[in-house]
């Protein structure tokens, strides 16, 4: 069984992404990037949520950061940056404005 590490033990993010379309009255939706032993992890819950409610989104993020990918994922990830379909690419950057300045 692993030792659980301390949130001091991992290396945090906090990022805004503006949004092209306002969603529950946000413009700016705000993420925290969770940096693991094996990847990236990202806690986004919303500002109304409780504690309690954060919870579970923690410790996805937290999980996710910390365990290796399912081969299947890890293909996924992999073949994403391969876009070749320019038309792809430019549907996906309208989609998600400024995060082409996002490199991690």
């Amino acid at each position: 069984m692993s030792k659980q590490r301390k949130l001091e033990e991992y290396k945090l993010c906090v990022i805004g992404l503006p949004m092209r379309t306002s969603f529950r009255g946000l413009v700016i939706r705000e993420t925290a990037l969770v940096r693991g032993e094996t990847g990236w992890g990202e806690f986004a819950p919303f500002i109304e949520y409780s504690d309690q409610e954060s919870l579970p989104w923690l410790e996805s993020a937290l999980e996710a950061a910390d365990k290796s990918l399912s081969p299947a994922l890890r293909e996924f990830f992999q073949l994403m940056p391969q876009f070749q379909n320019q038309m792809m690419r430019q549907r996906l950057s309208r989609s998600f404005l400024g995060i082409q300045g996002l490199i991690l």
